[in-house]
């Protein structure tokens, strides 16, 4: 299929350390300001906590340490991200969220190093975009731990 042919992919635009990455907007359900996140003991170290989403509680996740920028205290202007990962719904947390905005196929590329993370980096303007793969997020033993911690916690 040529890129004339494809469809735009709609995104999420958000930003960490001055980083813009992009998650496919059919995969987010909500974004938000930053919440009190409660400590969830025995959990993977990239989950922060629990935070509870309509009702229902869902790992917090630091996306910083996901994705290998440096870490730094919560901040009054962070964000949450209400998301679908491949399991489960999760809450990622991230410096700001910026904007939805549609990219062309044609300025979407594989990552040059491969990274499970990244699904593909967006040529946008004079800037690039990593692009979130969701389904990547939690690896098989942080999920099966996650899921441990969690049936472990009071609720």
């Amino acid at each position: 299929m040529s890129s004339s042919e494809s469809a735009a992919l709609d995104v999420l635009v958000m930003v960490l350390e001055r980083t813009h990455y992009a998650l496919p907007l059919d995969r987010v359900l909500e974004a938000a300001r930053r919440v009190t996140i409660t400590p969830l003991p025995a959990a993977p170290a990239i989950v922060l906590g629990l935070v509870v989403h309509r009702g229902v509680p869902i790992p917090a996740i630091d996306l910083r340490a996901r994705l290998g920028q440096p870490a730094r205290a919560a901040a009054l202007g962070d964000h949450l991200v209400i998301a679908r990962a491949a399991r489960r719904n999760v809450a990622l947390v991230v410096d700001q969220v910026l904007e939805m905005r549609s990219l062309d196929p044609s300025r979407i590329h594989p990552p040059v190093v491969p990274d499970p993370q990244i699904a593909g980096i967006a040529v946008v303007e004079d800037d690039l975009w990593m692009i979130e793969d969701l389904d990547a997020l939690l690896s098989l033993e942080e999920e099966t731990a996650l899921d441990r911690a969690m049936e472990a916690s009071p609720r």
